[in-house]
Order: structure tokens, then sequence, then C-alpha cells
């Protein structure tokens, strides 16, 4: 009598788990993160995410994309319905970037249209956007000696990269140096 219920409750279990599921189909996409990038194009900056499809047939999903600032502002993109293709594609989209500031971040989000909540999991992540892009820089200066007044003060400075720290070039930038209150020594 009580194997007999073990084995009722067993495939009660069992059946209950199974039930309404169907077929599983295993699509698996992907998103190289370490491939994502920011570019220039007119002036705008475009996101280019990676992402692999392995099923033989295109998945909708949504992507969502965000830039986040220090202060806890996000200026977000409308979330777009796009048709994943199989193999290897990129997505290109526009989001501008208001504040640029080497502490900006940009979220991402890649979820499957409602129709095919089973075909892959989301994918989400956060990244800084001198991680992802070539034209973040920030500018180091540095002087040498006393600054005097009526006497040359010969100020270097550079543009370099956040991440990699190598030079920016091409870089043009305008420098006025006020006096202030400084005395004459």
């Amino acid at each position: 009598m009580r194997s007999n219920l073990s084995t009722a409750v067993a495939t009660l279990l069992f059946s209950s788990l199974s039930y309404g599921q169907g077929p599983r189909h295993e699509v698996a996409i992907s998103i190289d993160e370490s491939k994502i990038r920011a570019h220039l194009e007119r002036d705008s900056t475009v996101i280019s995410i990676p992402i692999a499809n392995f099923a033989s047939q295109p998945v909708k999903a949504e992507l969502a994309l965000a830039w986040l600032r220090t202060d806890a502002h996000a200026t977000e993109a409308p979330v777009q319905t796009i048709t994943i293709p199989p193999g290897q594609s990129t997505i290109d989209t526009p989001l501008a970037l208001e504040s640029p500031s080497i502490w900006t971040r940009l979220r991402y989000s890649l979820t499957p249209v409602r129709q095919e909540a089973r075909a892959f999991p989301p994918a989400f992540g956060i990244l800084s956007l001198p991680h992802i892009s070539d034209y973040a820089f920030e500018l180091r200066a540095s002087y040498v000696g006393v600054p005097r007044r009526g006497h040359p003060l010969v100020v270097h400075a550079e543009a370099v990269h956040p991440v990699t720290r190598a030079p920016i070039p091409g870089i043009e930038w305008t420098a006025t140096l006020s006096s202030g209150k400084l005395e004459d020594v």
C-alpha cells in the first residue's frame, strides 16, 4: 500500500511538472559583451551590439538601452523590437549622449518577446563608456615651476584614453589662463 502511494505521488508530481510544457526548443542567443562598442557617426553616438543566434530560425526580442550618469539620471532610448537572424549579426542603434563623462555607463537588456518567452533567457549588463568607446578621453595637464605674472608659463597637456592610457590624436582644444590674484614674486 505504501509503495503504491509513493508511486502515485511521484507520478502525479512528474505529470504536473511536465503538463502543458510541450516540446522544448533550445535556442541559444548570446551577446559577446567584450565586443559591444560605442562609436561616432555624424557626431552622434551609435551602439553596436554583437549577437549570436545558434537557432535555425530568426528570433524576436526587445532591446533596451540607457546611459547612466553618476547622479542616478538615466537617458533611455525607446525599447525596440528586433529580429535576430540565425548566425552572427550586429545590431546598431543610435543613443544620444547628453552629458559625456568618463563615469557614464551603458545599461543594456535583451529579452525575448512574449510569444518567444522560452527562446532564451534575458541578457543584461552595465558597461562603462571608456570600456566600449575609442573616443573617450581625459585631459592631463602639467607645468613646471611657479607661475609668475609677466613671465611665460609652459603647460604640457595631452588627451589620453581613460582605460588604455594611450594618447588620443587629433584632439583640438583651447585654453585660457587667467591670473586671478597671483602675487608678483
